[in-house]
């Protein structure tokens, strides 16, 4: 019965919804280009982010060999370099997502990526896998 009754009623529905989008695309045809080509931009932004998060993430197995050999730690003080870093990073998103209600999307992301370059310029000074482990993994 319920299934016969909407059955009935849709062609009422899908003939009032063509004539609103004819409505609103002749009322549209008069206005300019809303976003002038920053689509572009933010998708180039948002790819790059993507990309480069992505990459550090992940890169970190490439990178545990030469760090076990070079600064001659423990195999579990050094694997928490990345461990640490992907945890937190996924972890984060919860307060990214608090920040992001509270302030603003822009003044969290901008906030971020300061973190991130910081922690990823001060882990370049790095001399231990616990110097590492603070600032790659917590703070970038």
């Amino acid at each position: 019965m319920v299934l016969a009754s909407s059955l009935t009623s849709l062609p009422h529905a899908v003939q009032s919804n063509t004539e609103q989008m004819r409505k609103t695309a002749r009322d549209s045809s008069h206005c300019d280009d809303v976003d002038k080509g920053w689509a572009w931009v933010v998708m180039a932004a948002g790819s790059l982010s993507i990309f480069l998060t992505n990459g550090m993430s992940y890169s970190v197995g490439v990178m545990y060999l030469p760090m076990l050999e070079t600064f001659k730690e423990g195999e579990a003080i050094t694997s928490m370099v990345g461990s640490v870093f992907m945890g937190l990073s996924m972890l984060t998103g919860v307060f990214a997502s608090i920040l992001c209600d509270k302030f603003d999307c822009r003044k969290t992301c901008i906030l971020g990526g300061f973190l991130f370059a910081v922690g990823m310029t001060c882990s370049t000074f790095g001399t231990s896998c616990t110097y590492l482990v603070i600032t790659f993994g917590i703070i970038a």
